[in-house]
């Protein structure tokens, strides 16, 4: 099923109504997503793709964290050719519809926003969009819970072609073994320990963060968010993390979440009493 029309969007104001108007163009209440068949991770790096062989990984971003999802994204290029990308990938931890989701997201701040087209269960992915009328210049997929963003950023895009890139992808996904659930799934990291050292502190004090993780996919990136205080890295340990409470007495609360080189992510949570 293929469709396509002029984006109603353009004017919205929020990203928000931006969202709900793309996901009203492209049909996304029909979109055929694979539920309780996912992916245990995903990474370019990782995955040893063919056509990746030949560009040279620029920088990577992990996303903003969201509770279902982890997202990143990768910018390649090949200084010879003039050929640069950018490749955000999506995976979810719970279901395929929270990842279509935020990659519609990804879509409505990228360049394909304004003319994209859908395609169902064609060449590419269960779900793929494309940038109306140019496919080489964007490509989003949906594979199980694996969202792909593709951005052609090439001075000199006969050289390179976008969907030779996400079919390479598209068939590295469909090769992989699914599960039904990621919530003890070995290649995800484990928050064995993560504690305060002490367990009620005065305003304005500190207290050590004791942090223990099991993960078979380093490295990996510590997310923190606090309230009622801030969370700290020691300068003098890179490794090691410390709360310090704000001005006012009441309960503290610190969230880790640890995501690793393939996009699985684990997260926790504790307490500090502050009197």
């Amino acid at each position: 099923m293929i469709r396509s029309e002029t984006s109603d969007h353009a004017n919205a104001i929020t990203p928000a109504a931006a969202l709900e108007s793309l996901k009203r163009t492209l049909n996304f209440e029909d979109w055929p997503l694979r539920e309780q068949e996912l992916v245990a991770g995903f990474s370019p790096s990782v995955s040893r793709l063919p056509r990746l062989e030949q560009y040279e990984l620029d920088h990577e971003t992990l996303l903003p964290i969201i509770s279902t999802w982890v997202g990143r994204n990768y910018f390649y290029r090949q200084y010879e050719s003039r050929s640069a990308f950018a490749l955000t990938v999506i995976v979810g931890h719970q279901t395929a519809k929270d990842v279509a989701e935020g990659l519609l997201l990804q879509i409505v701040y990228s360049q394909m926003w304004s003319e994209p087209r859908v395609e169902f269960n064609a060449k590419i992915g269960d779900v793929a969009v494309y940038k109306h009328p140019d496919p080489n210049a964007s490509i989003a997929f949906m594979r199980n819970n694996i969202g792909i963003n593709l951005e052609n950023y090439s001075s000199n895009g006969k050289e390179f072609s976008l969907e030779g890139l996400a079919l390479n992808i598209d068939n590295s996904l469909k090769e992989t073994v699914t599960v039904q659930s990621l919530s003890e799934d070995p290649d995800a990291p484990r928050i064995l320990r993560f504690e305060p050292r002490a367990r009620t502190i005065h305003p304005g004090e500190r207290t050590d963060l004791d942090i223990e993780v099991r993960d078979e996919h380093p490295p990996l990136h510590f997310l923190f968010n606090a309230k009622m205080g801030s969370y700290n890295q020691d300068p003098t340990r890179k490794d090691h993390w410390y709360f310090r409470s704000g001005p006012k007495s009441g309960q503290a609360e610190v969230a880790l979440t640890v995501v690793n080189e393939i996009n699985l992510m684990a997260q926790g949570r504790c307490s500090i009493r502050i009197e």
